[in-house]
């Protein structure tokens, strides 16, 4: 369960490979041509969404479709949020999903802060892992954990934030939704307009 603690701040940088639901919708309408966006990589910068769903299709939208964008609409808003406490509870034998986090331990607890400007974004995510299903150096984490700085065309990221590749998430090849988080630097494109 997630409990917004602030409801105020600047923008998150990122779509986490989490926001399963907000996937599926942005894979209706692009599925049905209502909007252009490759959805086979996660995380995804906002900007990509933003400018997908200011650049979309006129004209006749389904009941289905206006629904699916108006959850994109409140999810944007939702990640928005300054801070986010988490606690989440698994008692499975390996990594499952449950609403769209993967776990990776039988007991999880999470605090999150976020702040953002139009130039940069910083998301500080602090976890703690009891019986963990691998063997993690610790059981403090900083899964989820970004700084990112907002270029022309481009959004640089260093952290430590969950991701898949490909047409699936839970069966890609290269990585899937149970891929650990691991430390890196992402330069991604902003914009998925023709160079």
């Amino acid at each position: 369960t997630a409990l917004p603690a602030a409801a105020s701040a600047g923008p998150a940088a990122l779509l986490d490979a989490s926001e399963i639901g907000m996937r599926d919708d942005l894979a209706w309408l692009a599925d049905r041509g209502l909007i252009s966006l490759g959805l086979s990589t996660w995380p995804m910068p906002v900007s990509l969404v933003t400018s997908a769903i200011g650049a979309r299709r006129s004209g006749d939208w389904s009941e289905a479709d206006l629904d699916a964008l108006a959850r994109i609409r409140d999810s944007l808003v939702r990640l928005d949020a300054t801070a986010v406490v988490s606690l989440r509870v698994n008692t499975a034998r390996h990594p499952v999903s449950d609403a769209g986090l993967t776990v990776r331990a039988r007991n999880q607890a999470s605090a999150q802060l976020q702040a953002g400007t139009d130039t940069a974004s910083l998301r500080l995510r602090l976890g703690v892992q009891q019986q963990s299903l691998a063997s993690p150096p610790s059981q403090a984490t900083l899964d989820g954990s970004y700084a990112a700085l907002h270029l022309p065309g481009v959004v640089v990221t260093l952290g430590a934030v969950d991701r898949w590749w490909g047409p699936a998430r839970a069966a890609s090849p290269i990585l899937g939704n149970a891929a650990p988080a691991i430390p890196t630097l992402t330069l991604r494109r902003s914009d998925e307009s023709a160079p």
